[in-house]
C-alpha cells in the first residue's frame, strides 16, 4: 500500500529551529528569515511542491528543510543473583542514544537543489534498573543536541558555498 502523505510536517526542535533562524540571521546575504508554520503549511503535505509554494507566499528565495530522526535503545546485563540483592540499583544497563538529521537547501521558484547535508551522532550511558527511563530521555536529546551542532556547522559551511559559487556567477554576468 503507497503511502497518501509521504511527507509530514513534524514539530520541529525548537533548538535547531531558532539556532538556525538567528545563524541565518548572522550570514551575509539574507535579510527577513523566517519560518514556516502550521498556518502556512498542512501537517501532511503531498510533495515538496505544497512547502515550496507556502515559501513563496512569504516571498522566500530559498527553502532550508530540516528532518530530526532520534532514537534510544536499552541493552541489560545479567549481573546474576547481585542485582536481586541490590534492588535494581547496580548499573547494568547500557543505553544508547542516536540522532540523525537531514538538511536540504532549495530554490523555491524552481525547486533547484543548492546542497544537502546530514548528520548523525551517538551517546551512550550506563544506568540502573530504576532510571532506565529518563537514561533513555537523555540519551537521545544529547544525542539531537550534538548531531544539531554538527549540522549548524555543516549549514553554515553550505551556505558559505553557494553565496561564493553563486553570487560570483551573479556578479560575473553583469
Amino acid at each position: 500500500m503507497k503511502d497518501r502523505y509521504p511527507y509530514e510536517i513534524a514539530t520541529p526542535s525548537m533548538v535547531l529551529m531558532d539556532a538556525i533562524e538567528s545563524q541565518t540571521e548572522a550570514l551575509p546575504l539574507t535579510s527577513n528569515v523566517g519560518n514556516l508554520n502550521s498556518m502556512l503549511v498542512k501537517k501532511h503535505v503531498k510533495d515538496i511542491q505544497e512547502i515550496r509554494e507556502a515559501a513563496a507566499k512569504m516571498n522566500a528565495n530559498i527553502l532550508v528543510l530540516y528532518t530530526v530522526q532520534s532514537r534510544a535503545d536499552e541493552r541489560t546485563y545479567e549481573i546474576g543473583p547481585l542485582n536481586l540483592i541490590a534492588l535494581g540499583f547496580l548499573p547494568n544497563h547500557h543505553t544508547k542514544g542516536q540522532a540523525i538529521i537531514s538538511m536540504l537547501m532549495l530554490d523555491v521558484d524552481s525547486g533547484y537543489v543548492y546542497g544537502s547535508a546530514a548528520t548523525t551522532s551517538t551517546t551512550k550511558q550506563l544506568t540502573n534498573y530504576w532510571l532506565i527511563s529518563d537514561a533513555l530521555d537523555s540519551c537521545a536529546a544529547e544525542a539531537e543536541l550534538r548531531a544539531e551542532e554538527k549540522m549548524l556547522a555543516k549549514f553554515q559551511e553550505l551556505w558559505t558555498g553557494v553565496c561564493n559559487e553563486y553570487v560570483n556567477v551573479t556578479q560575473s554576468a553583469s
